[in-house]
């Protein structure tokens, strides 16, 4: 079905069609909705490919996603966000490896690029960065890389602060933080709420500061020794340290969200599973991914009609955050 089939039945021009199915030229209402109507009737669905060509794109966006097995379930909620919102428009999604050959330009293929969580030394979020083509990014990049058109973001500092105070509320004396490597912004973010809501609630704290390789035996090893009996509160960030977390505090003998308290940064559906239940923060890693397709929508069309891949500023877009409250972090005993 075409165009002209939708016009030989309305008896317009083909040019008449275009405008009204597009929401663009000066059309009746009546015309517009008796095109509409026949477009439906016939089942007409829009070329894609054919549109893509007209405007030079290619109706692909590429996404660049870190390898750290720590987060593996926050950003595969971010990739089915991104491919779930990009469908909705007719987009497909290109996964970008962490590396490939600076002789193939895959960057001239695709229209833009989204960039998940960049971390200091990424070199292929450098290079997309550095590119010709618009690029969203969850989350800061590093400051010795171009801006991108728009930042996707969480408060993660306001964040790691409620999630502190939230176990002093419920009887924390002594926290013990085990933070990813200061590597990417929000790792920055947390550690910086993680300690100021302690130095402001005046409790006791310790804080591992996790290897860029380390593995779950020697997380495992670092939390064992770091909680001594005044330790009350384990706050770990990211998702996959409170799992190895909740498996050592418990062979330890400590019962956890009774005798001490446990919490992460961020969520995931495991952490809803598991015995106890673990409190959280909630980053809404699909609805991220959905504001980062929306944002490189909007940065390609700027590209398209000023004819600068570069934006005059970069947008920031904030996401919000909800604290999850479950079994680990019921108050402490005689608290």
């Amino acid at each position: 079905m075409t165009l002209q089939d939708i016009a030989d039945r309305v008896g317009v021009a083909r040019g008449t069609v275009s405008s009204a199915l597009s929401g663009k030229g000066r059309i009746s209402a009546e015309t517009r909705d008796r095109i509409r109507a026949t477009a439906e009737e016939l089942g007409y669905v829009a070329n894609t490919v054919a549109r893509n060509l007209r405007v030079s794109r290619s109706g692909s966006i590429g996404l660049h996603v870190p390898d750290d097995p720590l987060s593996y379930p926050f950003y595969m909620a971010v990739v089915y966000g991104v491919v779930t919102r990009a469908q909705e428009e007719g987009i497909l999604v290109t996964v970008v490896p962490k590396s490939i050959s600076n002789d193939t330009r895959f960057e001239d293929h695709l229209d833009g690029f989204i960039v998940i969580d960049p971390h200091d030394g990424d070199e292929m979020a450098a290079r997309l960065l550095r590119g010709r083509r618009p690029v969203v990014s969850g989350e800061a990049p590093p400051a010795d890389v171009p801006a991108p058109a728009a930042i996707v973001t969480s408060d993660n500092h306001a964040g790691a602060t409620e999630l502190v105070r939230h176990l002093v509320d419920r009887g924390a004396r002594s926290v013990l933080g085990v933070i990813a490597p200061p590597v990417a912004a929000w790792s920055r973010e947390v550690a910086a709420g993680f300690h100021l809501a302690v130095e402001d609630s005046g409790i006791r704290s310790t804080t591992i500061i996790l290897g860029p390789d380390v593995g779950p035996e020697q997380i495992s090893e670092q939390i064992a020794a770091a909680v001594t009996d005044d330790v009350d509160a384990v706050l770990c960030a990211a998702e996959g340290t409170a799992l190895i977390a909740l498996q050592t505090l418990t062979k330890m003998g400590r019962r956890v969200g009774v005798d001490i308290l446990l919490a992460s940064w961020p969520d995931s559906l495991a952490l809803s599973a598991t015995i106890p239940s673990v409190s959280s923060i909630d980053l809404r890693a699909r609805a991220i991914g959905a504001a980062c397709v929306e944002a490189l929508i909007e940065a390609i069309e700027e590209a398209a009609n000023t004819s600068a891949n570069a934006p005059t500023s970069t947008r920031t877009i904030h996401v919000p955050y909800e604290l999850v409250l479950r079994d680990s972090t019921r108050r402490l005993t005689g608290r």
